[in-house]
């Protein structure tokens, strides 16, 4: 790329790296319509840890307070697939937790009670 293409008149925003975080925080400033947004990526986007993360979101969380964020990211995969026109291949699956002892038994009744 020409050091022209980055002049500063080529973008109002710049983003350092095209993993998940990236091209987030990319996609929702483009959202806000700010102006001329550009990622910079060294490799092919989302083609480093991005592209060998396990990527689950769980809904149910000890931590209540991740519970929006992680509903708000499920709204946004369905956002982004209708403004893109393109399906992100997203697996909704379940998942088993096993309880080794009394306590962790107790732990898993208190996220059972928080996701109902």
């Amino acid at each position: 790329m020409s050091a022209n293409a980055l002049s500063s008149e080529a973008a109002d925003l710049v983003i350092i790296g095209g993993g998940l975080w990236g091209l987030s925080i990319a996609w929702h400033y483009a959202r806000l319509d700010v102006g001329r947004v550009m990622v910079l990526e060294r490799n092919l986007l989302a083609s480093a840890a991005t592209s060998r993360a396990a990527a689950l979101l769980t809904r149910a969380r000890a931590k209540t307070a991740l519970m929006p964020l992680i509903a708000q990211t499920y709204a946004d995969i369905t956002a982004l697939e209708g403004e893109s026109g393109e399906a992100l291949d997203l697996h909704q699956v379940g998942s088993l937790h096993i309880a080794a002892s009394e306590a962790r038994q107790q732990e898993l009744r208190e996220l059972v009670a928080i996701a109902e």
